[in-house]
């Protein structure tokens, strides 16, 4: 064989090769693709085996959801055989599916529609067992939550998912088999002439199943649309069946009310928010404790949370605010629902209105009760009325012999209760006062109430007055008597006149002390002027002279106590720092005191300021350490100590005329022989004393207590025999801090005689009226002189006067006082220097009047009178 035929013989032992490996080729490759193929057509028809069944299964789910809500609403038998076979059939075909399902589709979604479908069978299956039992409302509101909860929009969202994943795989599905059709037609053309007939039966082997893959896909696109057909009609009766129920909601004459698993509110009917006034929105969460009563809110957050934590029922009755701002009553209940694992996933409830109901059973439980504890209260009111009363309740016999007596008696008398019960009730009374006692008595056994007062002694051996009202019961032969302690009352009394008495005497004190001082005007007057016109007189004459003058200041000064007493006094008070005052009276206090008494101060730092006149209130410190010396006869100890001290209600009552308030306290303390009760109670009458003729007045505290009050405090005085006497001063606290006080201008040369400037004297007593007229005229001046206030307002509309001199008091209804405002209206320059025996107006502020206005106390000198004229004319000759 030639090297061409060998050639020719391999090259068609090549091409045979060739063909034949080609054919092989194509053979496998076309049995390759009858077995993708085969695997393809068995993917399309589990997947339209799974479509069928989810279809059936979320088919039959509706028709149990549809027949359970048909239950809900209607209650008939077939509504309910409707939902029971439909759950009869769900696990059936849900484990049909799932052992279809298995090998293609995700095993997690798998799980996760098992648990849905059990979820919603779960709730459906106890909707129905509520409705079943009578539970209506809850029902309702588990339907609800099934509804606008999660579990069904989760399912249907799952069974979209799934149908989506088979789609998936039927796409995938087509696109593998173009795959392989494309590399089948590449060997097919490669090998076209040699396996024609392979390439022919391959194609249209591939052709045929093509259309049958198409028809396959043709018919699962029907079999999908139509799914999404009846989902959509089931969706429709779906929302149809949830419109009725937002209805019945909607008009359910009960709230309902759900709330997550830790009590938060997600869901109210309509209902409570138009009752209420606030919105749905705004009860969610906590927001629906804030229309609870203010007394129910905490008891009620409290349960509520506590039956929470213990996944218990709650209900309870409390008030809800209506949209009006008025309460009433409702009563709540909620239930927990749990998940099939039996874990509580939320709360529902109904909220009632109960008001009417309440209010009824109140009244009818308030009704009953009444009834009920009648009888009890008309037995147990003796005791409780015993134990509670703070006056003393005693039961007697007509004998008198006590038979019970409430624990007030121990209180006020201090005796016990044994003690009385075994002694006669009159053995605790008052000699002198059993005829009164006794009298009543027999009066009261003739059926009448009877008040007395007698004097009870008490187990400290003290007396104690006690105003009983008594009244018997001749049936019984019982005595019932009420006693009342006073003791404190007849003292708070007793206070009470010594302080309207020693009003009575000030007022009488003053008015002596005014005309004392009138008369030593004119005596004290006359005296000057004969002392000045018998200057070269026989010296027997003018010692008698300077006698009848001392004798007649001596008179002022005492005019001048009696005024302190009656708080009638002129003062000068100034802001005061009572430390510094005392520690500028060491000197004196130490020589009015002398060398046996040893004096102690404890002065208080930081004290208040006071406004006070200084002078007086050195004068009354001191009258207080001299009579303090005065019962230290053998020496002793002299403390005085100043505090602040707020005093309250509680402790002024012990303090006659005290008010409560911030005060500073300055008290003299003395360790001398004290004083008895009876003389404690009238050391401060002007003109008592306890010393002997000729050595007190008796007007040094009684001064002291009316410079006090006039200041506006008050004076507390504690004294016993032989333990001594503190005397305390209460002067009302100054708020402002004290500034130091401006310089004294300097002193003006003022004239002592006039030059005919005309003068107005203003007094009604005649007296004084001559002696001021007759030292005027000596002094150079033309006086014009007037009784009443009418006769110098005519003299003012007569004649020049340069200066008005007026008593304040005056007969008739015009006071100096009115007389000075009626003159400066018309000339306001006008001075007016005022006298009186009263001393009640101080001298005024010359920054305030341009200094044309000055005071004069009586009694005054012809000297002080003539100055004051001089100064006030010179001040008024300077004004601008």
């Amino acid at each position: 064989m030639t090297e061409t035929g060998v050639m020719l013989r391999r090259t068609i032992a090549a091409c045979v090769f060739g063909a034949f490996s080609l054919l092989a080729l194509l053979i496998l490759l076309t049995m390759s693709q009858i077995m993708r193929e085969h695997a393809i057509s068995r993917t399309v028809q589990r997947t339209l085996i799974n479509q069928r069944q989810i279809f059936k299964l979320y088919t039959t789910i509706g028709q149990a959801d549809l027949g359970a809500r048909d239950y809900l609403a209607l209650g008939t038998p077939a509504s309910r055989a409707l939902y029971e076979n439909a759950a009869a059939n769900i696990q059936p075909e849900l484990d049909e599916f799932d052992a279809n399902a298995g090998s293609t589709s995700d095993g997690a979604k798998i799980n996760g529609l098992n648990h849905l479908v059990t979820a919603e069978m779960a709730q459906l299956a106890e909707a129905v067992a509520l409705t079943t039992s009578g539970y209506k409302t809850q029902a309702v509101a588990l339907i609800g939550r099934v509804i606008d909860g999660k579990t069904h929009p989760a399912l249907r969202q799952m069974v979209a998912s799934l149908q989506n994943d088979e789609e998936r795989r039927l796409l995938l599905a087509s696109a593998g088999e173009a795959q392989a059709d494309l590399l089948l037609q590449i060997v097919t053309i490669s090998t076209a002439i040699s396996l024609f007939f392979v390439a022919l039966y391959v194609t249209l082997y591939s052709r045929s199943r093509n259309a049958q893959m198409r028809r396959a896909e043709a018919a699962l696109i029907d079999a999908n649309n139509n799914l999404e057909r009846v989902v959509s009609e089931r969706g429709v009766s779906l929302s149809a069946s949830e419109a009725q129920f937002r209805a019945l909601m909607e008009f359910m004459p009960n709230g309902v009310a759900i709330a997550d698993a830790k009590g938060a509110l997600t869901f109210t009917s309509a209902g409570m928010a138009r009752f209420t006034g606030v919105s749905v929105q705004e009860m969610r969460g906590d927001g629906w404790l804030a229309l609870l009563h203010p007394d129910d809110r905490e008891v009620c957050t409290q349960e509520w949370y506590r039956r929470i934590a213990l996944g218990e029922d709650f209900s309870m009755e409390y008030r809800i605010r209506h949209h009006g701002g008025l309460y009433r009553w409702f009563l709540v209940t909620n239930m927990p629902y749990r998940d099939s694992q039996g874990r509580i996933i939320g709360w529902v409830g109904t909220v009632a209105d109960i008001d009417k109901r309440h209010r009824a059973e109140a009244e009818t439980a308030h009704k009953i009760a009444w009834l009920e504890d009648f009888v009890a209260d008309r037995m147990q009111a003796l005791d409780q009325f015993f134990a509670l009363s703070q006056d003393i309740l005693i039961i007697t016999n007509f004998d008198l012999q006590t038979i019970a007596v409430n624990p007030a008696w121990q209180r006020i008398t201090g005796h016990s209760a044994a003690k009385l019960m075994t002694s006669q009730f009159r053995d605790f009374v008052h000699p002198d006062d059993m005829g009164p006692n006794l009298l009543a008595s027999r009066e009261i056994l003739l059926g009448k109430a009877e008040k007395f007062d007698v004097r009870f002694r008490r187990a400290d051996g003290a007396w104690s007055w006690l105003s009983w009202t008594v009244m018997a019961s001749p049936e019984r032969g019982l005595v019932y008597a009420i006693g009342r302690d006073t003791t404190a009352a007849r003292e708070r009394e007793a206070q009470l006149r010594q302080s309207q008495k020693m009003e009575v005497v000030g007022q009488l004190t003053g008015g002596l002390a005014h005309d004392f001082n009138n008369l030593l005007t004119i005596i004290m007057g006359s005296l000057e002027l004969l002392q000045n016109g018998l200057k070269n007189a026989n010296p027997q004459i003018m010692r008698r002279l300077v006698t009848a003058m001392d004798a007649a200041r001596r008179a002022a000064v005492l005019t001048h106590r009696m005024l302190a007493f009656s708080r009638l006094q002129p003062l000068d008070p100034t802001p005061l720092d009572a430390n510094t005052l005392l520690e500028g009276m060491g000197d004196i206090l130490n020589r009015s005191l002398g060398e046996v008494i040893e004096v102690k101060t404890h002065n208080m730092s930081g004290l208040w300021p006071v406004l006070v006149d200084a002078n007086q209130l050195e004068n009354a410190i001191l009258n207080l350490a001299v009579n303090a010396r005065d019962a230290m006869p053998e020496g002793g100890t002299l403390i005085i100590k100043t505090q602040n001290i707020e005093l309250d209600a509680s402790s002024i009552q012990t303090i006659p005329g005290g008010h409560p308030g911030p005060y500073v306290a300055i008290t003299v303390q003395d360790t001398g022989t004290g004083m008895t009760p009876d003389v404690q109670a009238k050391v401060f009458e002007p003109f008592f004393t306890t010393k002997p003729a000729g050595q007190g007045t008796g007007l040094g505290l009684a001064q002291v207590y009316g410079f006090i009050t006039q200041s506006g405090g008050f004076v507390d005085i504690n004294s016993a025999p032989g333990v001594g006497t503190s005397v305390t001063i209460y002067l009302p606290r100054l708020e402002r801090a004290i500034t130091p006080a401006a310089a004294p201008p300097p002193p003006s040369p003022y004239l002592a005689r006039g030059h005919g400037e005309p003068i107005l004297v203003v007094e009604d007593e005649p007296g004084v009226r001559q002696f001021a007229q007759d030292v005027l005229n000596e002094l150079g001046y033309i006086v014009h002189i007037a009784g009443t206030g009418a006769e110098a307002l005519r003299i003012l509309g007569q004649s020049p006067i340069r200066l008005v001199f007026t008593d304040i008091v005056l007969a008739g209804e015009m006071t100096g006082r009115d007389l000075a405002e009626q003159v400066r209206n018309a000339h306001p320059d006008m001075p007016f220097l005022f006298t009186t025996g009263y001393n009640m107006l101080a001298p005024s502020d010359p920054a305030q009047d341009n200094g044309s206005i000055d005071f004069i106390g009586k009694p005054f000198t012809a000297a002080l009178l003539g100055n004051k004229i001089a100064q006030l004319l010179a001040r008024h000759r300077v004004m601008p």
